[in-house]
């Protein structure tokens, strides 16, 4: 979770984004994460802005990431009707090597209602490898 919770105006949001990227990613609130050591398989979920992962999952993967050696990593996003831009390349690269990424799933944010039993035969392969 950022530090500073974004605006709930969609201009303002984008504005910040946008600097952020330029710039420094959004400090976040790490108080209370688990001990990764723990899993075998982590479940990253994010909205997809821009083409990419939102700026608060990009800093928890440039913190983090080096940690997540070893495990089964599933990604899912939403999008606004684009798919999910570079979202695996970029998680590709703030992993180490040894993280083995399996599918990701993506669905646009307007019909997530409607596609429940896509994602949950999606969380069932990701059990499966």
């Amino acid at each position: 979770m950022p530090r500073n919770s974004y605006p709930t105006d969609y201009d303002a949001t984008v504005s910040r984004s946008n600097q952020e990227q330029a710039g420094s990613l959004p400090q976040l609130v790490t108080d209370d994460l688990p001990n990764f050591d723990q899993y075998d398989l982590l479940l990253l979920g994010s909205p997809i802005w821009g083409m990419t992962l939102a700026n608060p999952m990009q800093k928890f993967l440039e913190q983090f990431g080096s940690q997540l050696g070893g495990k089964r990593i599933a990604e899912f996003t939403t999008n606004a009707g684009f798919g999910a831009g570079n979202a695996q390349r970029v998680l590709k690269e703030l992993v180490p090597v040894s993280a083995t990424i399996l599918n990701d799933y993506t669905i646009r944010d307007t019909e997530i209602e409607k596609t429940n039993d896509q994602f949950k035969d999606w969380l069932q392969q990701t059990e499966e490898k």
